[in-house]
């Protein structure tokens, strides 16, 4: 009686261990699916990428003289914009920052002045 509670035990932690190691083996295939459906994804957006640019290559090739310096100009007006429109964005936030320096500079100064009013106060109360 007792060797079948044993081996019905016996069989009860095999099975068991046999699901552990089944359900293991699911969740590695299911990462090894999802790391293959990274990499996949990865590989679309390099081959995407490539084509473009081989594409702009295909495209500046195939352009005339002319035609290239009017891209090249272009080009350079863009970046210009963008970088009088970050240098504005830079030169609002140096202000924003003194702003924000001056106002810290007088609410230490408030302080002060509280701690000194209450440190008058409480001379003339011993009084």
């Amino acid at each position: 009686m007792a060797k079948n509670i044993f081996g019905a035990m016996r069989e009860k932690a095999d099975k068991m261990a046999d699901e552990r190691k089944k359900k293991k083996k699911e969740q590695e295939l299911r990462k090894k699916e999802a790391a293959l459906r990274s990499a996949k994804e990865e590989e679309e957006r390099v081959l995407a990428e490539q084509k473009a640019i081989n594409d702009e290559r295909e495209r500046l090739i195939s352009m005339s003289y002319q035609e290239l310096m009017a891209e090249t100009i272009m080009a350079i007006r863009g970046f210009y914009k963008e970088f009088s429109e970050l240098k504005e964005r830079q030169m609002e936030l140096e202000a924003s920052i003194k702003q924000l320096e001056t106002d810290i500079s007088d609410l230490y100064e408030s302080f002060e002045s509280m701690e000194n009013s209450s440190d008058d106060t409480d001379d003339y109360s011993s009084y």
